[in-house]
């Protein structure tokens, strides 16, 4: 797991959250994406939320999973400038940037509550 520090130039991320859901277990939030097309999309999903231990499962057993999911759930889509979509990577967490890099697959179901990007 490495620290995230904030970018100078927009990059391709997947952002997500460990969580405690209302019983105290371990969740997964899959919040969404950036990329580049033929300018730079803000992608959001809804509720892309499981178990942290389900999740983890599933990665395991198909690392494309997360990508295949997102065709599951309802999305919405926001253009950015090139200044919007690093600001946006910047203070995707309600202000705050995330706090590691972590790629799915390394994902275990230790891996500490926080904000993600991989």
């Amino acid at each position: 797991m490495k620290k995230f520090e904030k970018v100078t130039s927009p990059e391709e991320y997947d952002f997500y959250s460990i969580e405690l859901d209302y019983k105290g277990k371990k969740q997964i939030h899959v919040n969404g994406f950036t990329y580049f097309g033929d300018h730079w999309i803000s992608a959001e999903s809804c509720w892309f939320i499981e178990p942290l231990s389900e999740f983890v499962e599933h990665v395991k057993e198909n690392e494309n999973y997360v990508n295949e999911m997102y065709g599951e759930f309802k999305q919405y889509e926001y253009d950015l400038s090139e200044e919007e979509a690093t600001d946006c990577i910047n203070e995707y967490f309600c202000g705050k940037c995330a706090d590691y890099i972590l790629p799915f697959t390394e994902i275990t179901t230790e891996t500490p509550c926080g904000n993600y990007v991989c």
